[in-house]
């Protein structure tokens, strides 16, 4: 979500496929030329490893979780 809104740009959607009215409005929709510019120029910066795309496609992703010696091992982003 993060990623979509910074960069306006669809992640882990298969090129070609149908596209919800939803999620078209938000990727679409209209923007000042200031933002515009904005977001051609974070557009430069915006790679994405294959490899994490295709875990995006997949719907899952892998990560490495850790944790210091003595702390529990939650995993809810804190």
């Amino acid at each position: 979500q993060w990623y979509e809104a910074h960069y306006a740009l669809a992640l882990g959607r298969k090129k070609g496929a149908i596209q919800t009215e939803q999620v078209d409005a938000i990727l679409n929709k209209k923007r000042s030329m200031k933002t515009e510019k904005k977001y051609k120029e974070r557009l430069k910066l915006a790679k994405v490893d294959p490899a994490m795309e295709d875990q995006f496609m997949s719907g899952r992703i892998l990560a490495c979780i850790s944790s210091r010696p003595g702390q529990c091992g939650r995993c809810d982003g804190y």
